[in-house]
């Protein structure tokens, strides 16, 4: 029903644009950066694990498309380290038009079996506290939470 297909060359801006945004306000929210701190932040983060844009060894950015009609429905960035055997999920999205009709759960279901069939043992991520919808996707997914990121602003 889905397919994970490389994002291309074109569609890296579509992308950043995204992230940028998106990430920069889960900093502000969880973390009490400023606009400016949390965009800088965020398009470095993205700048170090695509530093050439999409042609990188070690980080995999993928658009979820429809099998039907190969519409677009979102991203999903994810990195393997085979010494490891583990993937580690960075960022995924779906459009909020397709959000719970299943095409997340589609998609970790198919990022698994494609890293599985690769030797990998465990895929792990992070999820943002007040994002509750990714949260129960995720332990829908049968992910386990493995600890919890805390701060304190001083004042």
């Amino acid at each position: 029903m889905i397919n994970l297909k490389p994002i291309l060359a074109s569609q890296f801006p579509d992308y950043r644009s995204y992230f940028v945004s998106d990430y920069s306000q889960e900093l502000i929210q969880n973390y009490a950066y400023s606009a400016t701190t949390a965009t800088e932040i965020a398009a470095t983060d993205l700048e170090q694990s695509f530093p050439n844009g999409i042609s990188t060894n070690q980080h995999q950015l993928m658009c979820i498309t429809h099998a039907q009609d190969d519409s677009w429905l979102g991203y999903l960035w994810y990195s393997t380290n085979t010494d490891t055997s583990v993937t580690f999920i960075y960022d995924l999205y779906v459009a909020p038009e397709f959000r719970s009709l299943g095409y997340g759960s589609l998609s970790l279901a198919q990022l698994e079996h494609q890293v599985k069939q690769q030797g990998i043992s465990e895929v792990k991520l992070r999820v943002a506290y007040s994002n509750h919808q990714a949260l129960e996707l995720y332990k829908r997914m049968g992910f386990n939470i493995t600890g919890y990121n805390m701060s304190k602003k001083l004042k």
